[in-house]
């Protein structure tokens, strides 16, 4: 069988810019190297994972080149070498390398070797060897700000750098096992760039900018084809061919500076409060649950009990002059018990290794159309200040927001406007049972009675409470890891156009409109999340809701004249 090398790089390598791919001329091909004036690269795909000896359980972590370009599979001797693998069989092979007008000839030995997927299981996979596959990656960072928010909510394949590093891959991931290694989920960002889905985690792949000071950086080409110096084996590799051109000097362009990645880097707080969320989010029955991100595995939290119940104390005599508060902050109570937003608890049953009580207030809003009072949960209270609050032994977390001002113009482009909002949106996403001991709160048994004197009931979140750091946090990755599962149109335009939990979006048309409501409500829905107070700026939009049997659209509140 034949094998075809040809050019290859990694989902963050700068490659030729666009004005040095017009050049013909070998000159012309140098100026452009020079010529950084334009900041547009191509990602192709890389994935960082485990490589094993399945009979010994070796394991090293390794970069991964996915080339479905390739007819075959490799590794590099020396990853073979470290993982001490087994040889099942030698063969020979037919190599065109990039430039050659004739194949070379080569024995390699092949072998299995297994390759940690995401979900950590090990999937095994036939390799030839091969002294070296690439003989430098070029990588820089790359302009992410105008989707942030995205990238800090899935899990890459390959991190991005954070600065400009020198890299190798020791496997390469052909054809034959390309299809077995990819999913077909894949989120369009823009025009030009695509999150694809990957069983080693999600691959940036397009074409992106650099950020603007390495613009004056010359970039670099690097071929996927087999090392030159083929005598370093001792399986009776022959030495190089002279199929290459002289007129080309290739190898000057492939021994630029190049710059790649650490196989384990020191990671910053958000990235692993990320890491922590995606290792332990679960579907269960019909909603996510996730975990508190705590800081460390010890929490030095001291007992708060009786700072909650004084601050309940304080509630109870704002109370004493608004009845009509008390019953309808009691009403919100028991409506979260109806639903199973809290839960009511003994003093002495202990799910999780924390046990912590948060305080709670009233916030009234009059002029609100739904929720007029709500609970607001201090997070942040501290029994004195040199003690922790539960603030601060939680990650915070990304910052996962989409730019405002982007946003906001996007939607001004809309003939037909729309703005709506999740429903509840934390307290829809489930607390797992060993954080919901940290969510204990006070109430009273009997709201009658304004005493909290033998008149306390324990309760304890199964939601992500409002009023913790990471509760933001924990929605965003929620949606976005919601989101990720679906693959339509409409998905990218809710990771668009989402803030916090409110959609602002909107479409070119009326029949448009009515897809992305009905699509929308559909989605969330499968995550138990109800989509309301649609609101627009288009009379047909709601008249044509109603033909359809809509409900839960209020039709009275319009900012802009409608559009013909």
């Amino acid at each position: 069988m034949k094998h075809k090398s040809h050019s290859q790089t990694t989902n963050t390598l700068t490659l030729i810019n666009e004005k040095s791919t017009k050049c013909n001329s070998n000159d012309k091909a140098d100026d452009a190297l020079k010529n950084s004036s334009l900041n547009k690269f191509v990602l192709l795909q890389t994935a960082t994972t485990i490589a094993q000896n399945g009979q010994s359980n070796q394991q090293i972590r390794t970069r991964i080149i996915l080339d479905s370009g390739s007819q075959r599979s490799f590794i590099t001797e020396k990853l073979f070498k470290q993982l001490k693998l087994p040889i099942i069989r030698r063969e020979t092979i037919y190599l065109f390398k990039f430039g050659a007008a004739q194949a070379q000839t080569i024995e390699t030995p092949i072998a299995n070797v297994d390759l940690k997927l995401i979900d950590g299981q090990f999937q095994r996979i036939t390799v030839n060897v091969v002294p070296t596959i690439v003989n430098s990656i070029h990588r820089v960072p790359i302009n992410t700000q105008e989707f942030q928010y995205l990238i800090q909510s899935v899990s890459l394949a390959d991190p991005l750098p954070t600065k400009a590093e020198n890299s190798n891959a020791d496997i390469l991931l052909g054809n034959e096992y390309y299809g077995q290694f990819t999913m077909p989920e894949r989120i369009k960002i823009n025009e030009q760039l695509y999150l694809l889905g990957p069983k080693f985690g999600w691959i940036l792949s397009g074409c992106i900018s650099t950020i603007n000071k390495f613009n004056n950086r010359p970039v670099s080409l690097f071929v996927s084809s087999l090392t030159t110096d083929l005598g370093q084996l001792s399986s009776g590799f022959p030495k190089q061919d002279d199929n290459l051109s002289p007129q080309v000097d290739l190898k000057e362009w492939w021994s630029l500076d190049t710059i790649g990645i650490k196989d384990k880097i020191d990671c910053p707080d958000d990235e692993v409060a990320l890491k922590q969320f995606n290792e332990t989010i679960q579907f269960q029955g019909q909603r996510y649950f996730v975990q508190l991100p705590w800081r460390n595995e010890k929490i030095d939290l001291p007992n708060n009990k009786q700072l909650a119940i004084g601050r309940l104390n304080s509630l109870v005599r704002r109370f004493h002059d608004k009845p009509e508060l008390l019953k309808q902050y009691d009403l919100i109570i028991q409506d979260q018990i109806d639903k199973g937003i809290i839960e009511e608890v003994q003093e002495s049953h202990v799910d999780g290794p924390i046990v912590h009580y948060i305080p709670h207030q009233a916030v009234i809003t009059p002029t609100k159309t739904t929720t007029k009072v709500r609970i607001v949960y201090d997070g942040s209270a501290k029994t004195n200040k040199n003690n922790l609050s539960i603030n601060d032994c939680l990650y915070r977390g990304s910052v996962m927001l989409a730019d405002l001002c982007s946003l906001l113009l996007r939607f001004r482009l809309n003939k037909v406007a729309i703005v709506a909002d999740i429903e509840k949106a934390f307290l829809q996403i489930g607390l797992q049972k060993q954080s919901r001991d940290a969510t204990r709160f006070f109430w009273l048994k009997s709201p009658d009675k304004l005493t909290t004197i033998n008149n306390l009931a324990t309760f304890r979140f199964t939601r992500v409470p409002f009023g913790l750091i990471s509760s933001p946090f924990l929605l965003a990755a929620t949606l976005a890891y919601h989101l990720l599962q679906n693959g339509s149109e409409t998905v990218g335009n809710i990771f668009d156009n989402i803030y916090v939990d409110n959609i602002i979006s909107g479409a070119d048309n009326v029949q448009a409109a009515i897809k992305l409501y009905q699509e929308t409500k559909k989605i969330f829905a499968a995550a138990s999340m109800n989509v309301r107070e649609w609101t627009s700026n288009s009379n047909e939009f709601f008249n044509q809701l109603q033909i359809h049997q809509c409900t839960n659209i209020y039709t009275n509140n319009f900012w802009f004249t409608s559009i013909a």
